[in-house]
């Protein structure tokens, strides 16, 4: 495990050191980002979609990837109805707190601490984890403020490229359609170059990014349903219905996740409190850094 960890460190702070001296930093961060989001990402997901025992997918898999989720924003939603939390507050949460980094973070993560061969089902569980964060979270987001052009953010969301290959190669996987090796390979070394950029980006990432003006009260908050409510929710669930599969772990590895990176995006194209998410994507990303040790030592002890 202290490998694994110093690994995971060791790339992320060669991203920060070289974001440092980068002159380019900000083109080089979107470029690679932009092949990780349109190529990487999507091929690395549909390979190992495709690849998964279909008969390991069950509604204990499915309930776990969706209640955690659905239950944490709910009660947001009523934090907000008994006054609590205030109407942008309240809306910003529902999607930075249930938005993990499942896949910048989450895949290196998984691939080091269960093994590679489970990141087919790292992918499926990102792809309905993220339907239902926009799914139910935006219905819960109008019902807050009731505003309807969030339902275009939504057709957006849908259609981008890490959904579209996780439920490509679903279907693939269902209806048993076979490619032939001249695709699957390219796609499979692609894929390989996923695990090192996207710790290198997410330390480029964190270099520069502007801390001042910080609401700790809120940052904890937000830490707290992030990191500690959902996890803990989906961690009931394995406990009460006896949840032992690696495939489950892998869903509660991903609910441990910090703040997405593209929750700064989604939060700005939806007119939420986006600076506050920026900070907050900082804040947990470097304490998850630091309670990397305890959740795993605790998961692997229930698993």
């Amino acid at each position: 495990m202290l490998i694994n960890f110093i690994v995971l460190i060791l790339i992320t702070y060669l991203g920060y050191v070289f974001a440092k001296f980068d002159r380019f930093k900000d083109e080089t961060e979107k470029a690679l980002n932009r092949y990780l989001y349109y190529i990487a990402l999507p091929s690395l997901i549909f390979i190992k979609t495709i690849s998964i025992d279909i008969k390991a997918l069950n509604l204990d898999f499915l309930f776990l990837n969706i209640i955690p989720i659905v239950s944490t924003q709910f009660i947001i939603f009523l934090c907000y109805k008994t006054g609590l939390l205030t109407s942008l507050f309240a809306r910003t949460l529902i999607i930075i707190s249930t938005l993990g980094n499942t896949v910048y973070l989450g895949f290196p993560v998984i691939s080091l601490t269960v093994g590679e061969n489970y990141l087919s089902f790292a992918a499926l569980s990102s792809s309905i984890q993220n339907i239902t964060v926009f799914s139910f979270g935006i219905i819960l987001i109008n019902l807050i403020e009731k505003e309807t052009q969030n339902i275009k953010i939504f057709e957006k969301i849908i259609k981008n490229p890490l959904i579209i290959s996780s439920s490509t190669g679903l279907l693939f996987l269902i209806l048993s359609i076979k490619l032939p090796f001249l695709i699957i390979r390219p796609l499979e070394e692609i894929g390989k170059t996923t695990f090192g950029l996207s710790l290198f980006t997410l330390g480029m990432s964190i270099q520069g990014r502007k801390i001042a003006g910080i609401n700790f009260k809120e940052i904890f908050i937000s830490f707290m349903f992030k990191m500690f409510i959902l996890p803990l929710i989906s961690i009931l669930m394995v406990f009460i219905f006896d949840m032992n599969e690696k495939s489950h772990l892998v869903s509660v590895i991903n609910y441990t996740m910090p703040n997405a990176v593209a929750c700064y995006a989604i939060t700005y194209e939806m007119k939420l409190n986006h600076e506050f998410t920026s900070k907050s994507i900082f804040f947990t990303t470097i304490l998850y850094l630091v309670f990397f040790f305890i959740y795993n030592n605790i998961l692997f002890k229930i698993f």
